[in-house]
Formats: C-alpha cells, sequence, structure tokens
C-alpha cells in the first residue's frame, strides 16, 4: 500500500507471515509482524524510527549471570621439598537471549539458558638436586553443566532442547630444569592427559503451527587421552665484548612444543543440517599441535631497551573451525569443522621504557627530578599498600 517493498519505500505495509519482505529505508506507518506491531513513526527501545542506522528488531537480547567462586591455598615445607595445594570451585547461572534474525519477526531468534558448577584440585611438588631443579604434580577437574535451549521459529521448526554435559579431567606432570653449564640450560616438562565427557540431549520439535511434535533425545561418551610436553634449550653467552656495547642480558634459545586439546560436543549444532528434524550427537575430533621456535631475547642501555627476535613454525591436525554454514532452504548453523593447518612466520619486538627512564632533554632538569620523585612515591605507596590491593584484586580474581 504506497510503494514497492523492494525499494524499500511503503506504507502501512501488513502482513502475518514470517516470510514477508522488509524494508531497509523510509519506513513509515506501522508494521504488524506475526501479532508483533511496530510503529515506524515511534523511535521506541527495540525499534527503529525514522533513523535506519538503530535497527529494526523485536527485542534487545539481553545476557544475565549470576557467578561466583572461592578458592583455598595451601603449602607445607619439607626439608628441600615444598608441597603446595590449590582447590578451586566454581559456579554460575546464565541467560542470553539472542536476536538472531535482526528483523520485528520471530524468525532465528534463540534463548540460551545454561547451569554449571565445577571443582579442581591440584598438588604440586616442587624441589631441587644440585644442577636440577624439578616440578611434580597432578590435577583433577570435574564439571556437570544442565542447558535450556528454546528456538521459537527456525525454519518452520520450533525447538525446544534439553542437554546435560559431565566432564572428568585428570593430568600428572613433571617439569625440570637443567643447568649444563654456566652459559647452557635445558627446560622440558611432560603431562599425560585424560578426559572424559558424557552429552546428552533432548529436544521437542514443533512444526505446521504446533499440529506435529517430534521427540528427539540421544546419549553419547567421549574419551580422550594424549602425552604433552616442550623443550626448550637456552644459551645466555659471557662474551666480554658485550660489555663494551652496553648489553645486559643475551639469551639464545630453541624451543619444542607439543600440545592437544581434546573433541567435544557442539551444543550450537542442534539438528543434522537438512529440512527433517534431527540432532547430532557426534563429537568433534580432538585438536593437536607440534610447534618450534628460534630467537634471541635481549636487553641494552641499564635495561632501558630490550629487543627480541623469534622465527616460528606450526603444524596443526585436526584444527578445530567454528564457521557458520548457510545452506538453501536451511537455517544457518555453527559448525564445528576439523582441519589441518600450517603456519609459519617471524616477529621482533622493540619495547620502549614506560616511566621516567626516556624524556624529553627539554623540559629541564627540575622537571626530571618532580617526575622521578612523583613515580618513586608511586612505588613507595604500593609497597606499603601491598595488603589492600590484593584483598581488592582477590574480589575480582577469580581462578588466580
Amino acid at each position: 500500500d504506497g510503494g514497492d517493498p523492494a525499494f524499500g519505500n511503503f506504507k502501512n505495509f501488513i502482513s502475518n507471515s514470517n516470510s514477508a519482505g522488509f524494508a531497509e529505508r523510509n519506513f513509515e506507518g506501522t508494521w504488524v509482524v506475526d501479532g508483533l506491531v511496530a510503529d515506524a513513526n515511534d523511535a521506541s527501545p527495540g525499534t527503529a524510527g525514522r533513523d535506519v542506522f538503530n535497527g529494526f528488531y523485536n527485542r534487545d537480547g539481553n545476557e544475565n549471570i549470576d557467578l561466583w567462586g572461592t578458592g583455598l591455598v595451601g603449602s607445607w615445607e619439607l626439608d628441600s621439598v615444598l608441597l603446595q595445594s590449590f582447590t578451586g570451585y566454581d559456579w554460575n547461572d546464565r541467560l542470553v537471549e539472542d536476536e538472531g534474525d535482526a528483523s520485528p519477526a520471530v524468525l532465528l531468534q534463540a534463548d540460551y539458558r545454561d547451569s554449571a558448577w565445577q571443582v579442581s584440585q591440584e598438588l604440586r611438588a616442587t624441589g631441587e638436586t644440585g644442577p636440577l631443579n624439578w616440578i611434580a604434580g597432578g590435577f583433577f577437574l570435574h564439571e556437570e553443566i544442565d542447558a535450556h535451549n528454546f528456538f521459537p521459529a527456525a525454519s518452520g521448526f520450533a525447538w525446544d532442547q534439553l542437554f546435560t554435559q559431565g566432564l572428568w579431567a585428570w593430568a600428572p606432570y613433571a617439569q625440570t630444569r637443567h643447568d649444563c653449564t654456566e652459559e647452557l640450560n635445558l627446560q622440558s616438562g611432560i603431562r599425560y592427559n585424560w578426559e572424559r565427557k558424557n552429552f546428552a540431549l533432548d529436544s521437542t520439535v514443533l512444526s505446521n503451527g504446533g499440529s506435529e511434535r517430534t521427540d528427539l533425545s540421544g546419549e553419547e561418551i567421549g574419551t580422550w587421552s594424549s602425552v604433552t610436553g616442550d623443550a626448550t634449550l637456552t644459551y645466555a653467552p659471557l662474551w666480554q665484548w658485550l660489555d663494551l656495547v652496553q648489553n645486559d642480558s643475551l639469551n639464545l634459545y630453541a624451543k619444542y612444543s607439543h600440545a592437544t586439546k581434546a573433541g567435544h560436543f557442539n551444543a550450537s549444532l542442534v539438528t543434522e543440517p537438512g529440512r527433517e528434524p534431527s540432532q547430532s550427537l557426534k563429537p568433534v575430533e580432538p585438536e593437536s599441535i607440534h610447534a618450534a621456535e628460534i630467537g634471541f631475547k635481549s636487553s641494552w642501555l641499564q635495561d632501558r631497551v630490550q629487543l627480541t627476535v623469534a622465527g616460528f613454525r606450526y603444524w596443526y591436525q585436526d584444527l578445530q573451525v567454528f564457521d557458520i554454514v548457510n545452506e538453501a532452504g536451511r537455517i544457518p548453523t555453527v559448525q564445528l569443522l576439523n582441519s589441518d593447518a600450517r603456519v609459519w612466520g617471524a616477529e621482533t619486538g622493540l619495547p620502549l621504557p614506560l616511566g621516567t627512564n626516556v624524556m624529553r632533554r627539554d623540559l629541564g632538569e627540575d622537571v626530571h627530578r618532580r617526575l622521578s620523585q612523583a613515580l618513586r612515591d608511586s612505588i613507595d605507596y604500593a609497597y606499603a599498600h601491598v595488603d589492600e590491593a590484593v584483598e581488592y584484586a582477590m574480589r575480582y580474581g577469580r581462578g588466580i
């Protein structure tokens, strides 16, 4: 009524179908879409009057989260061995209102709710034997997640999805540092990783306006294990000529490391791609990487200048990639894809000092002295109020 919707200039366009076409600008009059009334002349929250940059959607999409956690740290000194214990507990409850279609119609919106808790425990022993420094310990983690996701209209279907996941993981590890000579040292570590996830998914699918109902359920268990580690060889030469060029430190290094990321279930993909209701419980493959790096780190002019240079090469296997897949006649789905990748490169850094080590000479000696004194006063104040600072930081530093 009043114009062609294809050109975005029309009046009093009324539709009761999700297939309605929407104009991008020159909104006038009132839209009615699936019972939702949006007055284009009223720029109220969640609607867009004549300001085309304000968006035209049916809700703001808030995120609400409650969380808390606590931790306990203990240490015992036994002759030349230090024993430490780290215990942690976290809980959260979250609601995310997702406005996925960015329109006044209910096309691709979702409510994501989840409640989760986890408990972790680590035991660590640290010691020194001659030129060898060592660390040995173990880590345990248990986590439970309950989630409720609701998709009111997704390509003709309404999904009500419930899933739970239980996680058990443990990992013993050891690390050593050996001073081979005054200039050469070798640091290495090894870790065994074991992880198990129990994933259960229950969905109710309504189609044809709610007249047809499909109930889907399934459960899957995934178990993964791997051995990871690293080794770094560092050479810190004591060449006499370094003093002549005011070098404070120089470290040449070569490093190799191997790491893995366990497989997991993609709760974002509630269906297998297709028109018929179905759901996917297939976990993504674990990701692994081999990495090599060589370079040097140096400090000059009484630590006023630091120079670093590094070259690296990464070999990824089954890289876990999140990708939004768009297919004709189907809703966009976030899918986890596995692929291999090779990365190589080089980097360098020349950070300038902060503080008053370097100042403009034309500021004058008096300004230099006052800035230096202000910096010293600031440092002294920080040292004098360490306890208060730690107490304040711990209010927000969960997991430290």
